[in-house]
């Protein structure tokens, strides 16, 4: 299947900024996807763009008591594409999202290689371009990069759940 190009322009694709910025993306973007290293702790799951700067804290978005730090009722998906992003029980940064109001939110719960994060990130991209749903577009896009591949540990989380 040959896929059109990305419209680039209108998807916020976040690689470094500061912590306001980061807020605002959240709180303004139907699409927001973000790239970078991921790790988890007992609070929960984060991701750090770059090392100068904050680390973005699922707690950030949304807090164990129930209160939500940004509103992502804007927001048709966030894609958190690194490491260990999905992998908390009950505060992963996807399902904060979802639990901020975002309608459909990704992670990765294992390590995933850089490679293979940037052809599901161009695939999901294309495909959702394409007119697919997050849910049938990030599923799409694991399938080209491979059933057997780091980003096969994919979490999809929505609204619904």
């Amino acid at each position: 299947m040959l896929l059109p190009p990305i419209p680039f322009g209108k998807w916020k694709i976040v690689e470094s900024c500061n912590d306001i910025t980061v807020k605002n993306y959240l709180e303004n973007s139907n699409i927001f996807i973000m790239r970078s290293q991921g790790d988890y702790d007992a609070g929960g799951t984060s991701m750090k763009p770059n090392w100068s700067i904050m680390m973005l804290h699922s707690q950030y978005i949304y807090y164990h008591t129930g209160r939500a730090g940004v509103d992502m009722s804007n927001c048709d998906v966030a894609a958190f594409v690194g490491c260990f992003t999905a992998n908390h029980p009950t505060n992963s940064l996807p399902q904060a999202a979802v639990n901020a109001g975002a309608s459909c939110a990704i992670g990765f719960e294992t390590t995933i290689r850089c490679s293979q994060a940037n052809a599901w990130t161009e695939f999901f991209a294309a495909y959702h371009c394409s007119g697919d749903s997050p849910e049938d577009a990030a599923h799409h896009a694991v399938n080209r990069v491979g059933r057997n591949s780091s980003v096969a540990s994919m979490v999809v989380i929505t609204s619904n759940n």
